[in-house]
């Protein structure tokens, strides 16, 4: 497995395909962008999509 480099970028250079590293249900959590507005994540429950406001402590990164 080699090594992945990321940079991170600001809410306004977001496209489909960025990494959001937030907090979901009070851990810290990876999704990966679909859009501006939705990601999807894995959970206990199965993937999902959720939009990114309801998501908090957002921070976006772009694999380089």
């Amino acid at each position: 497995v080699g090594q992945v480099n990321l940079r991170q970028i600001t809410e306004e250079q977001i496209r489909a395909g960025d990494i959001i590293q937030c907090t979901w249900n009070g851990e810290i959590h990876i999704g990966y962008l679909l859009d501006k507005k939705s990601v999807i994540h894995a959970t206990t429950g199965g993937v999902r999509i959720t939009p990114i406001f309801a998501l908090i402590n957002r921070k976006y990164f772009r694999v380089v």
